[in-house]
């Protein structure tokens, strides 16, 4: 943790945190092919899976769950 104060500016705080391996059931990368179906099912991520599979649009389907 490193912690920077300037007198009438404010203070920053900086926290590090080491690098840790992802678990291992994560897929570290996943291939798609024209005709496959990709469903969501976690509401606060669709939109990042929206923009993450822009360039597959019109090769696969996406379905969320739940609809939206």
């Amino acid at each position: 943790m490193l912690i920077e104060s300037r007198e009438n500016t404010g203070t920053e705080i900086t926290l590090i945190f080491p690098e840790s391996k992802p678990p291992e059931w994560f897929a570290d990368k996943i291939i798609l092919h024209k005709g496959d179906t990709v469903i969501i099912d976690d509401i606060s991520i669709h939109d990042i899976w929206k923009n993450r599979l822009q360039n597959y649009l019109g090769g696969i389907t996406i379905k969320y769950l739940p609809r939206v």
